[in-house]
């Protein structure tokens, strides 16, 4: 879950190691997602449907043209953290370094 969180909502930089860049076109990549989709449309959509959404990056930025969006995931937990996302903006998590190593990380809808 962690690792879903960290991917979808922190910046580059709280993931690599100090110096590393990301490759270019990857930073919010579930957000450049929702960006081309939205651009390929052909008029504004009234609504959008998000399958595999996971923990709702792409759905809620979606969300910020689209009038109404909805989120699917196989994945129950997935769902849970983009519905206390919805709640409250952020969410709290433990991100796991390396070995056993976490630290506390929080993601919040941008």
């Amino acid at each position: 879950m962690g690792e879903y969180l960290a991917f979808h909502y922190l910046e580059p930089s709280a993931l690599l190691p100090k110096g590393v860049k990301l490759p270019k076109g990857v930073k919010s990549f579930p957000a450049a997602c929702a960006h081309l989709l939205l651009a390929k449309a052909n008029n504004k959509p009234l609504r959008a449907l998000d399958l595999g959404c996971a923990v709702g990056r792409s759905t809620f930025e979606l969300a910020r043209y689209v009038p109404e969006v909805l989120g699917i995931d196989y994945s129950r937990s997935f769902i849970h953290a983009a519905q206390r996302l919805h709640r409250s903006g952020m969410h709290s998590f433990r991100l796991l370094e390396e070995g056993n190593i976490t630290k506390q990380s929080v993601a919040r809808i941008p």
